[in-house]
């Protein structure tokens, strides 16, 4: 939740002008950050409830995976 969180503080940056005003090392780290969350929490960002199911599957057991 604070990762998820976090990607929407920088979002909300870039929306409203804070991040223009940023030294140029600093927008990297934030750039890099974000692509980052991007990767691993773009597709749950969105989520407004839990989901009603979740499957798992293990990658060393199951060839296809």
């Amino acid at each position: 939740r604070k990762a998820v969180k976090k990607m929407g503080n920088i979002d909300k940056m870039i929306k409203d002008g804070t991040f223009d005003t940023l030294s140029k090392r600093e927008k990297l780290q934030v750039t890099r950050q974000r692509a980052k969350l991007e990767k691993t929490l773009g597709s749950i960002q969105d989520l407004t409830r839990i989901p009603s199911a979740l499957f798992i599957v293990d990658v060393m057991k199951e060839q296809i995976a």
